[in-house]
């Protein structure tokens, strides 16, 4: 009885050991997360690659990656990109703005490319989502 309660006493001091190593390390990928999402807000539309985003931070692409994945399963990537969406359907919904003005006010180059950007994750194209979402409007 004795060793059984040991045992279970060293299971716990492990388990509490085990805790103290790694919640300081949670709490500093989740901060690097919240860090990464100022920045996007104050970088959103400058097109920056996600590795900029990484240098600014201090911080390889792989352990933001990691940071981002942890606090939301979502590559910081895929977080850039939702944001970029929901301002274009935002400008595409409440304002009269061309297509070819909100893809440049996003950061983007090519208003073909923005259309094919927008239309990959959306699944229409930008002029049918605004079509669609006020009441056939343009």
């Amino acid at each position: 009885m004795a060793a059984l309660t040991k045992l279970l006493v060293v299971g716990v001091l492990r388990t509490r050991a085990a805790r103290s190593i790694t919640e300081p390390a949670a709490l500093a990928r989740a901060d690097l997360h919240r860090r990464f999402r100022r920045l996007v807000e104050a970088h959103l539309r400058e097109g920056w690659p996600v590795a900029r985003f990484a240098a600014s931070l201090g911080v390889s692409p792989d352990r933001l990656h990691a940071a981002c994945t942890e606090a939301v399963r979502r590559s910081p990537q895929g977080i850039l990109h939702d944001r970029l969406m929901l301002e274009a359907k935002r400008s595409l919904i409440y304002t009269t703005l061309p297509v070819s003005k909100i893809a440049f006010d996003l950061g983007f180059n090519d208003p073909a490319y923005f259309s094919r950007f927008f239309a990959a994750r959306a699944g229409l194209s930008p002029a049918a989502f605004r079509r669609t979402n006020r009441g056939g409007e343009t």
